[in-house]
């Protein structure tokens, strides 16, 4: 599983190695391959409702920040992203990235009100 004291770096780093297309977003194979990394194991059944809990977009594929909102729901990812915190040159394919959480080739909308890093 996921260390609680993961840094910021390894938070992307995750992301990243997981995102083996480079598209900047989690296709559901991508996702089943890091969670048997992880050493989660799930039916496919399993595998498909967790994929769609990451979808917030229900766009088909997970980008950082869903990712982030579900296993780091304290990091406000779009926050640290806007203040140029968090910058990882993810993708920039086109594809299943929704407008509410573009890759992070193209700047969020801020969220007003929420200042924690976790």
């Amino acid at each position: 599983c996921i260390d609680r004291n993961i840094s910021l770096l390894g938070i992307q780093k995750l992301f990243e190695d997981a995102d083996t297309h480079g598209s900047g977003y989690l296709d559901y194979l991508e996702f089943r391959v890091f969670c048997e990394e992880l050493g989660l194991e799930y039916t496919p059944s399993e595998a498909r409702r967790l994929f769609r809990l990451f979808d917030e977009g229900k766009t088909g594929g997970i980008t950082f920040f869903e990712y982030c909102h579900t296993i780091f729901p304290d990091l406000d990812v779009e926050w640290l992203y806007d203040r140029g915190v968090v910058g990882v040159g993810l993708g920039g394919a086109s594809g299943a990235a929704s407008d509410t959480y573009p890759r992070m080739s193209a700047k969020p909308a801020s969220q007003h009100g929420r200042h924690s890093a976790g």
